[in-house]
C-alpha cells in the first residue's frame, strides 16, 4: 500500500463503509468486503508465503500433462517424462508471476484482477496457479484462519491510518535492493525491498513505513 497509494484509498473506503471507524469488523463484515479479499489475493500472489515446496511422484513413472506455453517442448507437442519415486521442487513464487497464466502485467500488483470475471474465470478453471497454500489434499489447513487474521489486521489497520509510505532511510544497510536490479526484468527492476526466504517469504532487514493520518486538518505520522 505504501507503492500504490490508490489502493490505499480505495481500501480504506471499503473498510470504512462497512465497519466504521472505530468498530471491529464482524464474520459477515469480513466476507462483505471483496476488495480486501482481492488485496490480500494479489499480495499472496506476488509474495506467497512458502515461496517453493517439495513433493515426491509415486513410485510407478508416468507421462505428465502437456507444459504451458513458456516451456519450448509444448511446440513439439511432447510431454515430460517423470520417473518414479521423484522428488520435486515447484515454485509458486515463480508460477504465481508466469505471464501465460497470468497476463503480460503479472508483474504489477493489481488487486481488480480479482475482481474481473473473465480473469477470475481463468484462475477457477486451472486453480492450480494460484497455490499460496499449497493446493489438494495436503493443502494448508489453516487457510480460513490466516484470511481472517490478516483481514482483522487490515480493517483495524484502515480504520486507524489514510496512506502509508516506504521507510527506507532506517532500513539496515544491505537490506535494500542491489542498485543492479533495475537493469533487470520482471519486477527486480521496480522492487523497494528485498524478498528473502528460510522456510517462509520475508523481507530482508524487515519492511519499515511511516503510516499517516489526517485528523481536523493534521496530519500524525508514526513509524513502525
Amino acid at each position: 500500500m505504501a507503492t500504490t497509494p490508490h489502493v490505499a484509498e480505495r481500501l480504506r473506503a471499503e473498510v470504512l463503509a462497512h465497519c466504521g471507524p472505530d468498530a471491529p469488523p464482524t464474520y459477515e463484515q469480513v466476507r462483505g468486503m471483496k476488495y480486501m479479499r482481492a488485496v490480500i489475493n494479489e499480495t499472496l500472489r506476488l509474495f506467497p508465503p512458502v515461496p517453493l515446496n517439495v513433493r515426491e511422484s509415486r513410485a510407478e513413472a508416468c507421462a505428465l500433462p502437456h507444459p504451458d506455453v513458456t516451456y519450448p517442448a509444448a511446440e513439439d507437442g511432447r510431454t515430460l517424462y517423470m520417473p518414479g519415486s521423484t522428488t520435486i521442487i515447484f515454485l509458486p513464487l515463480l508460477f504465481q508471476r508466469n505471464k501465460a497464466l497470468w497476463g503480460p502485467d503479472a508483474d504489477e500488483f493489481n488487486p481488480e484482477r480479482w475482481l474481473d470475471p473473465a480473469r477470475v474465470a481463468k484462475f477457477v478453471a486451472n486453480p492450480s496457479i494460484f497455490a499460496p497454500f499449497s493446493a489438494g489434499p495436503r493443502i494448508c489447513i489453516g487457510q480460513n484462519y490466516a484470511y481472517n487474521e490478516a483481514s482483522y489486521f487490515l480493517v483495524r489497520l484502515m480504520q486507524k491510518f489514510d496512506r502509508f509510505t516506504l521507510a527506507s532511510e532506517v532500513q539496515p544497510e544491505g537490506s535494500l535492493p542491489p542498485p543492479e536490479w533495475k537493469e533487470r526484468k520482471g519486477r527486480q527492476s521496480t522492487e523497494k525491498i528485498w524478498p528473502s526466504a528460510a522456510l517462509t517469504l520475508y523481507a530482508k532487514g524487515g519492511l519499515h513505513s511511516h503510516p499517516y493520518h489526517e485528523a481536523g486538518g493534521i496530519v500524525i505520522s508514526l513509524f513502525i
